[in-house]
C-alpha cells in the first residue's frame, strides 16, 4: 500500500525520505552507515545543513561559487533572471535558450527566437511556488532564492529537441 502524498508530506523528515527512498529503490535507506552513493546522499539530504550545501539548490549562488574558486571554468550565460516571464518582453534573446527555476530541479524550458510570453506563464506555472522541501524532504532547495533564470543554450543542434519542450521536461536534471 502506497501512502498519499498528504500523509507523507506530514511525516517526520526521517520517515518521509525513508517512504520516498523505498518508492525509488525498493528498499529502505541505510542511514547509520550509508554504502552506496544513493545512501549517502540521502544522508546528506537528512543531516548535512552547512552554508556551502545550503547553496546547492541555488543554482544563481552555485555559479557564483564556482566562478570564485574556478574564475576559468565555462558556464553558459544568464541573459535574465526575474519572477515574472512578463519582463522577457524586452529581453534580446539569442535564436535557442533555456529557462528554468533557479531553486529547483527538473523543470527545464529549452525557447526559440523571441519568448512567447502566452506559452512561458503556462509552461512555468507553478514552478515559483513547488514546495521541494515540505514535498520530499530537500533542504537545499528551502535555502534558495525562488527566481526564473534564462541561460545560453550551449548544446549543438541536434543533441536536445529543437523548439521549446513541455512544461516539467528533464533535459539534463538541473
Amino acid at each position: 500500500m502506497q501512502l498519499p502524498a498528504a500523509v507523507v508530506r506530514r511525516l517526520p523528515l526521517a520517515a518521509k525520505r525513508a517512504v520516498l527512498f523505498r518508492r525509488a529503490h525498493g528498499r529502505l535507506p541505510r542511514d547509520r552507515r550509508p554504502v552506496t552513493f544513493t545512501d549517502k546522499v540521502n544522508w546528506r539530504v537528512l543531516h548535512d545543513r552547512r552554508p556551502l550545501v545550503g547553496q546547492l539548490g541555488d543554482k544563481l549562488a552555485m555559479r557564483a561559487y564556482a566562478a570564485q574558486v574556478c574564475p576559468d571554468l565555462p558556464a553558459p550565460r544568464v541573459l535574465w533572471t526575474g519572477t515574472d516571464v512578463a519582463a522577457l518582453a524586452g529581453v534580446d534573446l539569442p535564436e535557442r535558450w533555456v529557462l528554468k527555476p533557479n531553486h529547483g530541479t527538473i523543470r527545464v524550458h529549452v525557447g526559440t527566437g523571441p519568448p512567447d510570453l502566452a506559452q512561458l506563464r503556462r509552461v512555468t506555472t507553478g514552478w515559483l511556488d513547488e514546495p521541494l522541501f515540505p514535498e520530499r524532504g530537500e533542504w537545499v532547495y528551502s535555502q534558495a532564492r525562488r527566481l526564473l533564470l534564462v541561460e545560453e543554450f550551449l548544446a549543438p543542434a541536434g543533441l536536445a529537441p529543437a523548439g521549446p519542450t513541455p512544461a516539467g521536461t528533464a533535459l539534463t536534471g538541473t
